[in-house]
């Protein structure tokens, strides 16, 4: 199958891919940190510039313009290729206009799947993910007591999973509800977990919310059972890995500043953690 490139031909596939080019580079530019910003992690209100409150709008439309721009470089690449075959076969004008559909139908379909597509699954998985989770979710009135928590959760990832433990990690996105707990020499800190929970307040900021409890028995001490600490965590709405790991001492789990937002359910203070 012969393919005529005529000097038209070059400078059309040449424009046609700097325009490719330029869209790609424009979807990358969306996922930098000054077109994607963090989420402000605890409360909804923050003084913090670098972070932002709910949906990225602006960063939603610049993605969007480079998915534009990348589609049409994507076509007229493709389109200018088809020309320089159908220039090649001039005697058989059927074939070289379905070779155009073709290539040029898979093009559009490829393109739509990379940049919208894709996406389009992923989020549907999630969604799909996170109601099931929400279907489990424990709600617990005032302060729970260990004793009240039913299963085991497998939220919490101990290091090592037996005896004194080096390290701990929450996994946000499991937030399975149950119970847990980590063991160091001076005492336990147990967890647990309610589970993920998404509410019509949290729908424009495109996250669900992990909620936990927490308490403390010191070696020697006579423990009630309380979990007074209730800390909430904003994921985001993706599938991704999304864990916090914290370091364990003989004197504790260090939780060090929670990025999440914790409150002593007696006091109405953050907890001593």
């Amino acid at each position: 199958m012969k393919i005529t490139f005529t000097h038209k031909d070059k400078i059309r596939i040449i424009i046609s891919i700097v325009v490719l080019i330029v869209g790609l580079l424009i979807i990358g530019a969306a996922f930098t940190p000054p077109f994607n910003p963090p989420q402000c992690e605890g409360s909804l209100t923050t003084d913090n510039s670098n972070c932002i409150i709910g949906a990225n709008i602006g960063g939603g439309l610049v993605w969007l313009l480079g998915v534009a721009i990348a589609i049409a470089g994507g076509i007229a690449v493709a389109t200018s290729l088809v020309f320089a075959l159908a220039n090649g076969n001039t005697q058989k004008p059927g074939k070289a206009l379905l070779i155009t559909v073709l290539v040029v139908g898979s093009v559009v379909l490829a393109c739509w799947y990379t940049f919208i597509g894709a996406s389009s699954i992923q989020k549907s998985k999630y969604q799909t993910e996170i109601q099931k989770r929400q279907a489990n979710f424990v709600e617990y009135k005032g302060i729970p007591n260990i004793d009240s928590v039913t299963g085991q959760s497998g939220a919490l990832l101990v290091k090592p999973a037996s005896g004194n433990a080096s390290s701990v990690a929450i996994d946000l996105h499991s937030c399975s509800p149950g119970a847990a707990k980590v063991s160091y020499a001076s005492g336990t800190t147990h967890f647990a977990f309610s589970g993920v929970r998404k509410d019509k307040s949290l729908e424009s900021f495109n996250a669900s919310e992990c909620i936990l409890y927490i308490g403390k028995k010191t070696a020697g001490q006579n423990w009630d059972g309380s979990l007074p600490a209730k800390c909430t965590w904003r994921i985001p709405d993706t599938l991704s890995d999304n864990q916090l790991e914290f370091p364990v001492t003989d004197a504790g789990v260090q939780f060090g500043d929670f990025p999440g937002q914790c409150q002593d359910l007696r006091t109405g203070v953050a907890p001593d953690l």
